[in-house]
């Protein structure tokens, strides 16, 4: 069965609305008309439990305390935190990602932050403080030299001048590793 989410009050409607626009089949209440504004964190928890629905909060600072607390007394779900300034395309992709991958049981009595790869930084994914995954940034696109001297026909702003010949021969010389792979790979 897959992990049906309830949204906290704090939580920007618009990424209920986006997931279930990527994914019809999730399962996504928002917080209007279950969990209104001002809800103490430990009513917004028996809530979610009560529905048996992982919360997904914002709140960052006073949910994890609480959620340690409650787990003493009764079993939830899950909570899962996301960042406020995180990007919600982001917000998005990252509960999508938790939808699909993980299991009512990976959660259970469980708070974990939704984080996701941006270019540059790594994200490690850990269960029972083990680390299980490491999220990378994709490498961006790139282009064979050939295609990029075709785009300079066609862009007349960009120009080969007499540095553009020593710069691509230093930057061969910089990579002058074999071609040929290990015999251990």
């Amino acid at each position: 069965m897959n992990l049906r989410f309830q949204a906290d009050a704090d939580l920007n409607p618009a990424i209920g609305r986006g997931l279930r626009r990527r994914e019809p089949l999730l399962d996504f209440r928002a917080a209007a008309g279950v969990i209104p504004d001002g809800t103490p964190d430990p009513e917004v928890l028996r809530i979610a439990a009560e529905a048996g629905r992982v919360l997904v909060s914002r709140d960052v600072s006073t949910m994890p305390g609480h959620f340690e607390q409650f787990i003493q007394m009764q079993e939830s779900p899950g909570l899962l935190l996301v960042h406020s300034q995180r990007p919600i395309e982001n917000l998005i992709e990252g509960l999508l990602l938790v939808w699909v991958t993980w299991t009512e049981e990976d959660l259970r009595n469980k708070c974990s932050l939704v984080a996701i790869a941006r270019q540059g930084v790594e994200v490690v994914v850990e269960h029972d403080h083990q680390p299980v995954a490491v999220l990378r940034p994709a490498l961006p696109p790139r282009r064979k030299i050939s295609e990029v001297l075709a785009l300079m026909d066609k862009h007349p702003i960009a120009a080969m001048d007499s540095d553009s010949a020593r710069d691509v021969q230093a930057a061969i010389e910089s990579h002058r590793e074999s071609l040929e792979a290990p015999e251990w790979d």
